[in-house]
């Protein structure tokens, strides 16, 4: 994984179903400790979408990855 995301991203669950959904997905990136009932239906749509999908191991370290103060479960990276 990066150490820091350079190319334009989107944070959220919202904003990654949204992007899956619209097809404007490159890749998905999903916090191991986030809850199965917000992660579950992304893995499905990227696997769905056919979009790649990698893991970090925190809720706060994809928060930092993504340059934002708080907790993230999900981020996108846009085409």
């Amino acid at each position: 994984m990066e150490q820091n995301l350079k190319q334009k991203i989107a944070a959220g669950y919202r904003q990654t179903r949204r992007a899956l959904s619209s097809g404007r997905a490159d890749k998905v990136i999903i916090a191991r400790d986030a809850e199965e009932k917000v992660t579950a239906p992304l893995i499905h749509l990227c696997e769905i979408h056919g979009v790649k999908t990698e893991f970090v191991n925190t809720m706060n370290e994809l928060g930092e990855l993504c340059g934002l103060e708080v907790r993230a479960s999900s981020a996108v990276v846009l085409k």
